[in-house]
């Protein structure tokens, strides 16, 4: 006789006895039959639900059904549900449909929807609904079904599931969501917070992926604003990208500051090289409150940076064009937070 069917007979022992005898076992009969969700033991299972009283009370740990849902254990999860457990559930830490989709269980999820119509887009108690919670797991095919079954992308926050996909670097729920747009209303202009989550999350191959499929809804300025925000990554490829379909190079953000600008306030020489290379502008006083990318190049004792300008764009370049809204020269800026090098090189 196996330990677990000791346990067992133990249990059904117990059942038949006064509620004495049961507080004895109750302990060790939940974590018996958590154990067999776990493994996924229907045999252990349908031994102990129908003698467990509290098969279904949490004591501070998820659901049994739960949990059978995590594990992708569909046959216990029918069990339970046959038995008193209760998969539509919206705002607990985690429901059925939430769990499934965080493991990645298909056919579990397919059941809750189709044969259980549980709410698609009921949130977990952190707001998630099951395709956020899809979509943070990568699993493609559970999102293109809830896309399919109808999950409310507005349920999630709207505009910020597109961005979550590609700023995550999904790149099949990206096409998905594309593809979408090109027949569906409600999918209509999702491309433009496609590129924001792809330019955030610098993932180039999808920045690239989104411009040539948006079906001419991404305009010049959005990828201007775009460009702004790769500037600040240390990696220039989506800079680059944005850059090949006609992004300004000059483009002021709605902050008044230029990519370049932003790119020596990042301390990104790569990006700042790539700008060079593209005609950035690094003298211009952009703002009262901004200084030229210049002048931050010396401020901020980038001697690297000046010399890259010299060697790119030298012959162009008026090192001693004044900078900040005092009308300080680069010199200046240099000397005064003490940076003797750059000193030394703008001389």
């Amino acid at each position: 006789m196996t330990l677990i069917t000791a346990l067992c007979n133990t249990v059904r022992y117990a059942a038949q006895r006064g509620t004495a005898d049961k507080r004895k076992v109750s302990a060790a009969a939940a974590k018996l039959l958590r154990f067999a969700v776990e493994i996924d033991s229907l045999e252990v299972a349908r031994v102990l639900v129908p003698q467990y009283e509290d098969a279904h009370t949490t004591s501070g740990e998820p659901p049994l059904v739960v949990t059978a849902c995590a594990f992708g254990h569909l046959e216990i999860a029918k069990f339970l549900v046959e038995h008193g457990a209760i998969v539509d559930t919206g705002g607990v830490q985690v429901s059925p449909l939430h769990a499934a989709c965080a493991g990645g269980h298909l056919d579990v999820v397919q059941w809750l929807v189709a044969d259980r119509k549980v709410n698609l887009s009921a949130p977990d108690a952190h707001g998630k609904t099951p395709l956020v919670v899809a979509i943070e797991n990568g699993f493609l095919r559970i999102f293109q079904y809830l896309l399919f079954m109808g999950a409310a992308v507005s349920a999630n926050g709207g505009d910020d599931v597109y961005v979550m996909c590609a700023y995550l670097g999904n790149l099949g729920m990206v096409q998905h969501f594309l593809e979408l747009a090109l027949t569906e209303v409600a999918y209509s202009g999702c491309q433009v917070h496609l590129l924001k989550g792809a330019v955030h999350g610098e993932h180039a191959e999808i920045t690239e992926y989104i411009l040539q499929h948006d079906g001419g809804k991404i305009s010049r300025a959005d990828m201007n604003d775009s460009l702004c925000i790769a500037a600040k990554s240390e990696d220039p490829d989506v800079a680059e990208v944005l850059l090949n379909h006609n992004a300004d190079v000059d483009h002021l953000s709605l902050q008044d500051a230029t990519p370049i600008y932003r790119a020596v306030t990042y301390g990104n020489l790569k990006t700042v090289e790539l700008l060079l290379k593209r005609g950035a502008n690094v003298t211009r006083h952009v703002s009262f409150q901004l200084e030229s990318a210049l002048y931050e190049m010396a401020k901020h004792g980038r001697v690297d940076m000046l010399q890259l300008v010299h060697k790119l764009r030298g012959d162009k370049v008026d090192f001693g064009a004044r900078g900040d809204r005092i009308k300080h020269a680069p010199l200046h800026a240099a000397a005064a937070y003490g940076h003797t090098e750059v000193a030394r090189f703008l001389l």
